[in-house]
């Protein structure tokens, strides 16, 4: 449906005049979209239809116009089914004839959207532009109280940010500073035959783990960090600035830190260096990237690496 909503401003632009330079644009981004496999977006339809049931309610002028009588999943069947938009070629075609003139199925359910979306859409874009005036204000002001004695709020602008790897107290326990490749084995197997046994399931090649992977390997660990505004993929470094690991995520325990830092139980998570490695060479077998990782040096064959066969 993202092609759909393409068109529908496509359409919409070139009728009130819309100059041939903006129309171009949109014309060459929607020809960027990926074509999906027509399963997959049977599926992403039918759950976008399903969440915005759940929201308005059946009984909602707009989800009576989306659903016509039928469901989610038979809607969705019926566009993926009979519609032009599931690749670029026939969408393009359809483009340039005039989409929302056009018969193809999924026209009435982007006439019954688009409109919703891109008035929350506008309504979005002017509450985020006059929240950052506000906020360029608000830091303004606290520079002029504080000074350098407060930070200013993460921005996702370049930042360093100090903390020390450590555990924390959790359900009346302690959760570890690190976990290991064993963890990973004792969930998937204590929880196989549990309802919810699909999180922790293993793909075919981590199932019997390769003899050559240590288990004992650090996995994750968790550090005093301040990741808030975005830190996900930054890499962690030790003092002596060597490459330990990468950020990925915070535990539930550090929402709060972006109103208030704290870190009794907030922490940082992060895939221990160690890990990687040990996966690329005993799971994967991808000498050659380890090779280029720890040494710079550029092999052209696995065979090549003389970390191979180790």
């Amino acid at each position: 449906l993202t092609r759909g909503m393409y068109g529908y401003v496509y359409t919409l632009l070139r009728q009130r005049g819309a100059p041939e330079e903006q129309l171009e644009e949109i014309r060459r981004e929607a020809a960027r979209i990926t074509n999906w496999p027509a399963d997959l977006e049977r599926e992403l339809i039918a759950r976008r239809l399903e969440d915005l049931r759940s929201r308005l309610g059946e009984d909602d002028p707009t989800m009576k116009r989306l659903l016509a009588g039928g469901t989610p999943a038979s809607v969705a069947d019926s566009i993926v089914s009979h519609t032009a938009l599931l690749d670029s070629t026939g969408f393009l075609a359809l483009m340039d004839e005039n989409y929302l003139a056009s018969k193809d199925v999924s026209v009435p359910v982007v006439n019954a959207i688009a409109p919703l979306y891109f008035t929350l859409d506008q309504q979005l874009g002017d509450f985020v532009r006059r929240e950052r005036q506000l906020l360029g204000r608000l830091a303004r002001a606290q520079f002029h109280v504080f000074g350098d004695d407060l930070a200013p709020d993460a921005t996702f602008t370049l930042r360093l940010s100090d903390g020390t790897v450590s555990g924390y107290a959790y359900n009346g326990t302690i959760a570890p500073a690190f976990t290991t490749f064993y963890g990973v084995y004792d969930h998937a197997f204590s929880y196989a035959d549990s309802t919810d046994s699909g999180a922790w399931a293993l793909p075919e090649k981590w199932r019997t783990p390769p003899e050559n992977l240590d288990l004992s390997t650090p996995l994750n660990l968790v550090s005093t960090n301040d990741i808030t505004g975005g830190n996900s993929g930054s890499p962690l470094i030790n003092e002596d600035l060597e490459f330990v690991g990468v950020v990925f995520d915070g535990n539930i325990e550090s929402l709060p830190n972006e109103f208030l830092y704290s870190d009794r139980t907030a922490r940082t998570i992060s895939v221990d260096a160690r890990a990687i490695r040990a996966v690329l060479e005993a799971v994967y077998g991808a000498d050659r990237l380890v090779e280029e990782l720890t040494t710079g040096r550029l092999v052209s064959a696995e065979t090549q690496a003389t970390s191979a066969g180790d």
